[in-house]
């Protein structure tokens, strides 16, 4: 199943702006390291001027899992929340019909339908 890793963040904090670069510097080496391997998609990086930044990274979920419980991010993401403000992470499945058939099969299951 593909899902898709969506990082979501605010300003820096105050006082803690090059710190707050490097961890992103990091965060994107992290995943276009992983990305030459083949084991995701390169992050896209979306920056607007009234909403948070956010970055999305897709894979095959066993991977992202694999991925994600590394050393290496398990140290970019504990430290982002206290150098970012409003950061928050989730993985999302991709796709239509992965969670829609589920859905489905459990209306008609239930007599909904």
């Amino acid at each position: 199943m593909k899902v898709a890793l969506v990082v979501t963040s605010g300003q820096p904090v105050v006082g803690r702006e090059a710190q707050a670069i490097d961890n992103a510097r990091a965060a994107d080496a992290f995943w276009r390291n992983a990305a030459a391997e083949g084991k995701c998609s390169e992050p896209e990086w979306f920056w607007s001027s009234t909403a948070p930044a956010m970055t999305i990274v897709k894979g095959e979920a066993e991977d992202m899992q694999m991925l994600m419980a590394t050393p290496e991010w398990q140290r970019l993401i504990m430290a982002a929340p206290l150098l970012i403000q409003n950061f928050s992470w989730e993985l999302r499945m991709c796709g239509f019909d992965p969670l829609f058939s589920q859905f489905e099969a459990a209306v008609k299951e239930m007599g909904l339908a």
